[in-house]
């Protein structure tokens, strides 16, 4: 896998977030936030509209976007609490999941 530099990868990329959260839920995107990935390659923006509050998960690495998939699915079939993936777009290395808030899983462990 070839891996574009992130500043590249980036280029448009709010847009492109704009455009997809408007196709899928169906409202403009009035704010977006960069949040921290703390640790994590993926870069992560908080998409507010009217109704919505939801994170955009951006990230070129395929395969790790895949395990996060398939283990969201099988976490969630055993009713476990993890957030809902609203919708994803591979080809693109982008996710919509549920917006859990500001605590993360490190500060409750810390």
């Amino acid at each position: 896998m070839v891996l574009l530099p992130l500043q590249k990868f980036l280029i448009g990329m709010e847009d492109t977030l704009r455009d997809l959260f408007q196709g899928h839920f169906n409202e403009p995107v009035s704010q977006v936030l960069p949040i921290s990935a703390h640790a994590s390659s993926r870069r992560l923006f908080r998409l507010r509209s009217a109704s919505w509050s939801i994170v955009a998960s951006v990230n070129q690495n395929r395969e790790e976007d895949r395990a996060f998939s398939v283990l969201t699915r099988h976490f969630r079939s055993y009713s476990l609490a993890v957030p809902t993936l609203h919708r994803e777009y591979p080809e693109r290395g982008i996710m919509f999941l549920e917006d859990l808030g500001d605590v993360t899983l490190m500060d409750c462990l810390v």
